[in-house]
């Protein structure tokens, strides 16, 4: 691995946006948690970010404050749910995948000098087995998100997820 990526254990990392106790989730999603198996782990709200890149077990450690002051700001337009399937495990997200989320994603990655995956933007809401995850319907969520900044997230896993913010980048128009 290039001496660029900074080495940890037992952690990922990802470039996100914060979107703690969002009110529009919030209607969306507080209704469903009462209504689902205790099988379902519910992100916590104060939790609520959108994903944008996702390292494995490094990040770029030449990461500046500055380093996506140029990047812009695209209007977050939530496009309805994704549901994700790993090692007979569900993920529900809010998928926000759209035109202008794919240039800027890609000029995210143009700044970081590495290779777009093929990864939709989205926002993960729980975690659970398969079948109980993919009988979720969330309801429509007409909004628009708005923010001025990205976020290094560091993500670790004991009991539960915990994500620790490493380092924020100021964005502007």
């Amino acid at each position: 691995m290039s001496s660029m990526f900074s080495q940890m254990n037992k952690s990922n990392y990802f470039i996100g946006v914060s979107l703690a106790n969002n009110s529009a989730i919030s209607r969306a999603v507080s209704p469903l948690i009462s209504q689902h198996s205790d099988a379902i782990r519910w992100q916590l709200p104060e939790k609520w970010h959108l994903t944008t890149v996702f390292f494995a077990g490094s990040y770029p450690s030449d990461l500046t404050s500055q380093s996506f002051i140029d990047v812009g700001i695209p209007t977050l337009s939530v496009q309805g749910q994704k549901i994700y399937h790993r090692k007979n495990q569900g993920i529900l997200t809010i998928n926000c995948a759209s035109i202008e989320m794919f240039f800027w994603h890609r000029r995210i990655c143009n700044i970081l000098k590495i290779i777009p995956a093929a990864f939709d933007p989205h926002i993960t809401i729980a975690r659970g087995p398969f079948e109980q995850i993919s009988a979720i319907r969330l309801p429509n969520i007409n909004s628009q998100f708005h923010f001025n900044e990205l976020i290094l997230f560091e993500s670790t896993r004991d009991n539960q997820q915990l994500y620790r913010k490493i380092l924020t980048f100021r964005l502007e128009k």
